[in-house]
């Protein structure tokens, strides 16, 4: 037995080194091979993203409006896609892009919004300067209270302790009209807002706080307190609506009349627009100063500092802190204060205004881009003469990327989802976090424009303009169209991913500005978009009508609560007829219980 094993063990030893030789007679096995996209398929991919966008943008909505769309390459410049992208439109709040565009190319990357005081006096060993103290702006329309202090307190570090001198608001820099409606042209409120100056604290409004008081009297309090206000109180005996009259003294002082009474222990807030805001700021400086432990022997009004002169100290906001409300907030008060700042940087103070429309154009002449057919009236948008392009703006935009102060000004933009007047859009989708961009509302106007990033990496540069009575749904199509550009690649064999049309793509619209609060529809529009397929290209066609879920939802008309079932709504002469049921109910129970009461105050 042990013999056998081991002549078979021989054995095995002299025929396995002849397996483990390679037979290089036969051929080898072909390697394992992955899908990879050939031209066709990577054509195929892009016209089916074209047929979703245009889709996107011929419902029914643009039938009697207008629509500029254009989406290149960053990186090639290529043209993905573009429907009127040559016709001059109304851009909204996006004109905000051209203004901070411009503000960054005339002032540099490390610019910033400068508020200084200056004094035409000599300060002794004593600690006393002999002189007078000049607050002077730039158009630093954020400046606060807090910022003041700062500078007061800078103040009483070099050792001031005593003025001998006046304490004055220079705001010098922007002589023009400070009216939007008026430098604009347009002689139209489109929104009420401030005066635009070059000097102002707590972007020029004050809030009088009034409480009322158990002996009838009344507390007020002015937010913020300042030297240049005066307060009459002249409450009423029994409770009644606070009002404030204001009215401006000779001497540039604001006197507010408070009149009524909130209640017992009861506040209310009131605010108030600052007619002198150079007078107000010098105000609440000078009330810092004296919080400082620094003596004022003056007073405070407004007047040009001298050209002689000196520099005390400064307080600087950077142009990135300033643009950032601009864009993400769609701010139209600070947007009309950069306007102007673009003109001053160009030398003009006379007419800053004037000279920031010619110097818009300068810019995108500097910047080598297209600008046939742009007209720009304001900073903020609100003017319906504005004229600009989508190939305008995306040429801007991509001409901007190539900048050094670029990061800065990126990084000014919406985020899709996060943050910014589009922080409730596109939520739930690869769009969200990823689209960075400036959004436009007017009544009939609709824009979006800015950056989004692809499947592949490649990041896109976008403009949708759109004039019409298409309301908000042309905020649903602006969606739709950024998850698209979002889900799209060359590499995919299916092209780009599906997009749906509820949830993320007719989410709230929201915003930090007046005319990016209109709500969307309660569905999607007729133009919703069914996923491409790998086996064959897209066809464009309409989908059928969304269906109602018959789930029921309560929703409020003219005050009265109907209801809604399987989309068929209760007539209103139904609900009428309900609640004059319920009100009959209502008032016999009070009928019932009337001789209760009277018995019970008869005892």
């Amino acid at each position: 037995m042990n013999l056998r094993t081991t002549i078979i063990a021989l054995i095995a030893l002299c025929v396995m080194p002849s397996l483990a030789r390679v037979d290089t007679t036969r051929p080898a096995p072909p390697a394992l091979r992955l899908p990879f996209p050939s031209a066709a398929d990577s054509a195929r991919n892009l016209a089916q993203l074209r047929a979703t966008l245009d889709r996107c943008f011929t419902d029914r909505g643009y039938v009697a409006g207008g629509v500029s769309a254009k989406v290149i390459s960053r990186r090639t410049g290529a043209t993905l896609y573009e429907r009127g992208a040559t016709t001059p439109l109304t851009p909204a709040s996006t004109t905000k892009l051209f203004t901070t565009i411009a503000a960054f190319e005339l002032m540099g990357n490390d610019a910033s919004v400068n508020t200084s005081v200056r004094t035409d006096g000599v300060l002794d060993a004593n600690g006393t300067l002999q002189g007078n103290l000049y607050l002077v702006g730039t158009g630093d329309a954020i400046l606060n209270v807090n910022d003041l202090e700062d500078m007061a307190d800078q103040l009483s570090r070099m050792g001031i302790r005593r003025v001998t001198g006046n304490v004055y608001g220079d705001g010098s820099r922007f002589a023009d009209s400070p009216e939007r409606p008026v430098y604009s042209g347009d002689f139209e409120v489109v929104q009420a807002m401030p005066p635009v100056l070059a000097l102002t604290v707590n972007q020029s409004t004050v809030a009088i706080l009034v409480t009322g008081l158990a002996d009838g009297r009344i507390a007020v309090q002015t937010i913020p307190t300042g030297d240049a206000f005066i307060v009459v109180p002249q409450p009423t005996r029994r409770r009644s609506r606070v009002r404030v009259a204001s009215a401006t003294l000779a001497n540039g002082f604001q006197q507010f009349i408070v009149r009524g009474h909130p209640g017992a222990n009861r506040t209310t807030t009131q605010y108030v627009t600052m007619t002198r805001p150079a007078v107000g700021a010098a105000g609440v400086f000078a009330s810092r100063l004296r919080a400082g432990a620094i003596t004022i022997d003056g007073t405070v009004a407004e007047r040009p500092a001298p050209a002689s002169s000196r520099i005390l100290t400064v307080f600087r906001r950077p142009l990135s802190s300033f643009a950032y409300n601009i864009n993400k907030r769609s701010d139209n008060h600070l947007a009309e204060h950069l306007f102007k700042m673009v003109g001053s940087t160009c030398g003009e103070q006379r007419q800053p205004a004037q000279r920031a429309k010619r110097a818009m154009l300068e810019v995108l002449d500097s910047l080598r881009v297209p600008r046939v057919g742009s007209v720009f009236n304001d900073g903020s948008g609100l003017s319906r003469r504005n004229r600009t392009t989508a190939a305008t703006q995306v040429a801007m935009l991509s001409a901007a990327a190539s900048q050094p102060w670029f990061p800065a000004f990126r990084s000014t933009l919406a985020i899709a989802g996060v943050d910014g007047t589009i922080r409730r859009r596109m939520t739930g989708s690869r769009a969200q976090g990823n689209v960075h961009a400036k959004t436009g509302s007017l009544r009939n106007v609709s824009a979006l424009a800015g950056y989004v990033t692809t499947v592949d990496s490649e990041e896109l540069v976008f403009s949708f303009i759109s004039n019409g009575p298409g309301g908000s749904g042309y905020k649903v199509s602006e969606n739709i169209a950024c998850m698209a550009l979002a889900n799209f690649s060359y590499a995919s064999p299916a092209g780009a991913a599906s997009v749906q049309t509820g949830g993320a793509a007719d989410g709230a619209v929201t915003g930090g500005d007046a005319e990016d609060n209109a709500p969307l529809p309660d569905k999607a529009p007729t133009t919703a978009m069914p996923a491409p397929t790998a086996s064959a290209p897209a066809v464009v066609r309409k989908a059928p009508a969304p269906r109602v879920a018959p789930a029921r939802q309560r929703t409020t008309r003219n005050g009265r609560r109907t209801l809604r079932k399987a989309g068929r709504v209760r007539s209103v002469k139904a609900a009428r007829r309900a609640t004059s049921q319920r009100q009959l109910r209502a008032t016999k129970q009070l009928r019932k219980q009337a001789p209760k009461q009277r018995q019970r105050r008869r005892r």
